[in-house]
């Protein structure tokens, strides 16, 4: 990780750049002139389905799009990326990042095929190239592939750096893009610098969902680095926006995460309503990624209150329920909350099985920090046992993932 580390002079430049920048006109994101009435109804519809997608509603752009693939029969080229760069906004939306990458790859392609052509011939903005990279680094980072989602946002940042992105939007996602990719391989401390430019940079556009997501993953990257009351004035920040924007799926996970903060914050009650408060909402709209991680807070809650008994419970009950529908992040972190209640109760071997089960559960997934974390806790088990090779070769483990 040492070449990706972030130096302090180029967040100030990144920083004096923005600065120095006028705020620019609230223009749509992908206009372009048209000189023809067919054109017209083209542009007429981009702009329709772009609104659509900023309003949350993927299927519906999707379908004004006529999304079976390419273009409409009869669209002239020029047309063709700008096609490309929506349709993949919302099959992200729409929760398909892979099919989303295939579809803005092709669309990227198109888009330097263009820029080749003859000077006579009207081409796509410059910056709609940027538009279609900024999309398929999200689709890679949901796709769980962060290398590539950094290789999209980096020529990104290159762009920024020299002067030729001017959209403010644009440029504040591309910040959050990088901020968001750096906490989910563990880089808190370049995650916390690109998520500040992004929100300082957020004053400038109005898109009250992106800033939302960035304060939410504030929230999460002041909370790895143990800032506990800016974690949790981000997420409450967080919180407010995405009720307002009543997105209940977001509003829900966001309760979750001030529900673990309020609890490390030893603010019990808050955090218990705010933990149930999530877990009913979970369970009436079947999210059980926001289930696993309620269950998950409460448990630690009845830990903290030395409810052992109960934590256990709580766990064994939820893994029988909905394990199948839980990712083997959730679960893996079940199991290692699982192993602190059996520790607490000095079941030895329960707890070094559940242990083992998170280990394995979570070696499947491309969080490092979560597999640093459980290879860190089993050393621990292992040397309060006397067993101090074996925790030694753990303990080995989490170092070799903490420097990755």
């Amino acid at each position: 990780m040492d070449s990706d580390r972030l130096e302090t002079p180029l967040v100030e430049t990144l920083r004096a750049t923005r600065q120095a920048r006028h705020k620019p006109q609230h223009l749509s994101r992908f206009s372009g002139g048209v000189a023809e009435v067919g054109e017209y109804f083209i542009k007429q519809r981009l702009a329709r389905a772009e609104q659509f997608i900023r309003q949350q509603h993927p299927k519906t752009a999707l379908a004004l799009l006529q999304a079976t693939g390419a273009p409409p029969a009869g669209w002239p080229r020029r047309w063709h990326s700008r096609w490309f760069l929506l349709v993949g906004w919302a099959l992200i939306q729409h929760q398909q990042p892979a099919m989303a990458s295939d579809v803005l790859q092709h669309g990227l392609e198109l888009f330097h095929a263009l820029q080749l052509q003859p000077k006579t011939t009207e081409l796509p903005l410059p910056e709609l190239g940027e538009w279609l990279r900024y999309f398929l680094g999200v689709s890679y980072w949901q796709c769980n592939q962060p290398s590539k989602a950094l290789g999209c946002y980096r020529c990104g940042l290159a762009a920024i750096i020299a002067g030729t992105i001017h959209d403010a939007e644009l440029i504040m996602l591309l910040y959050q893009g990088l901020g968001q990719t750096y906490l989910s391989i563990g880089a808190d401390a370049e995650a916390l610098a690109y998520l500040t430019l992004a929100r300082e940079h957020g004053q400038d556009v109005n898109n009250p969902y992106a800033e939302g997501m960035t304060e939410l993953s504030l929230g999460l990257a002041y909370t790895q680095q143990r800032n506990l009351f800016q974690a949790r004035r981000a997420l409450t920040q967080a919180l407010r926006l995405f009720e307002r924007l009543e997105i209940p799926l977001l509003v829900l996970r966001v309760m979750v995460r001030l529900g673990q903060v309020l609890l490390e914050l030893q603010h019990e009650e808050e955090a218990e309503s705010m933990l149930r408060q999530a877990l009913g909402g979970a369970e009436r709209s079947g999210d059980p990624q926001t289930r696993g991680e309620a269950l998950e807070g409460l448990a630690r809650l009845h830990l903290a209150r030395g409810k052992s008994e109960q934590a256990i419970y709580l766990i064994k009950n939820g893994l029988a329920i909905s394990s199948k529908s839980w990712g083997k992040q959730i679960a893996g972190q079940l199991y290692l909350t699982l192993a602190h209640a059996y520790g607490a109760q000095h079941d030895l071997g329960a707890a070094e099985e559940a242990l083992l089960a998170a280990i394995g559960l979570l070696h499947s997934t491309p969080s490092l920090r979560l597999i640093a974390h459980a290879h860190e806790c089993y050393g621990q088990f292992l040397a309060d046992q006397g067993r101090f090779q074996e925790a030694y070769e753990q303990l080995e483990v989490t170092l070799r993932k903490n420097d990755l």
